[in-house]
């Protein structure tokens, strides 16, 4: 097996690999997506930006494996975007993986996975990668939102306000990639939403929006349940009558997060896939 990267005259041929191993769950990889022209654009875009790297695997000049990968040398992070091999053929997914582990020392490494794909999942597993989130895939389309007709609470977070947001942003999201430092210096590409009490925040929550009209939410925190509830409502109803080219919102949320989960369901949110996000910190080889 060999590895070559993607270039005019394969592209295509890596496109339509890809497409084909979307449509089950037992051969995907997150992001999700839902049409050939997404993918097109996603590995076009990469073509050239020399931090990403666009990847086949082959085999007696047969295409058996595509992997993208998101590069942020600055921050030593890593993520991939696709990261599909024929199905029962983990050498196939082997191959990527020293390929990683072989390019990539010091990198940290996260790699999204639909549950269902076993293969990969075992294949990470058994090459130390560590589970760090099992979650459920939720989505609600703009055009189903019904907000409550309450007075809510909810306040949108502007600039002005960012700093005392930070504070609470700090204390319960500082562990993800998006911590306070980043989110101050990319605000303009989030919505952020938070409840108070008494000019305390009792919850929060960070949205980012995206070129294709969706937004996915990558962090919410209430101990409260009844705090979730108005911090939902309040962001749903800010998107329904202010983001009219937003189609749809997403989030991720871990299965054990019961009482949010609740709260997104009665708030109009569906169930639509898994998510699973694998992680592993590169070491240097000797």
């Amino acid at each position: 097996m060999i590895i070559k990267s993607g270039e005019n005259n394969n592209i295509e041929e890596l496109i339509s690999f890809s497409w084909s191993h979307c449509s089950s769950n037992k051969t995907r990889s997150f992001p999700l997506f839902t049409s050939k022209d997404e993918i097109k654009e996603k590995i076009l875009s990469r073509m050239d930006d020399s931090n990403n790297e666009i990847l086949g695997c082959y085999e007696d000049n047969k295409l058996i494996g595509v992997l993208l990968l998101d590069v942020i040398p600055n921050d030593y992070y890593l993520q991939t975007s696709a990261f599909y091999i024929e199905e029962a053929n983990d050498e196939v997914g082997s191959v990527f993986i020293n390929y990683i582990e072989n390019n990539y020392p010091n990198y940290s490494c996260f790699i999204g996975l639909t549950k269902e794909n076993q293969i990969l999942t075992q294949l990470l597993k058994n090459n130390q990668f560590e589970l760090i989130d099992d979650s459920l895939m939720m989505e609600i389309n703009i055009k189903d939102i019904e907000p409550k007709i309450t007075a809510n609470k909810t306040i949108k977070v502007g600039y002005d306000e960012l700093d005392e947001y930070l504070k609470f942003h700090k204390e319960h999201f500082e562990s993800a990639y998006w911590n306070s430092v980043r989110i101050k210096e990319k605000f303009n590409e989030w919505d952020i939403f938070e409840v108070k009490e008494m000019d305390t925040i009792k919850g929060g929550t960070f949205i980012k929006n995206y070129k294709n009209n969706s937004s996915e939410i990558f962090g919410i925190w209430s101990e409260d349940s009844s705090v979730y509830d108005v911090l939902v409502n309040g962001m749903l109803a800010y998107y329904k009558f202010n983001k009219s080219k937003v189609e749809k919102i997403i989030i991720m949320v871990e299965i054990s997060e019961t009482a949010l989960v609740e709260v997104l369901k009665e708030n109009g949110f569906k169930i639509e896939n898994t998510y699973c996000c694998f992680k592993k910190i590169i070491k240097k080889k000797d």
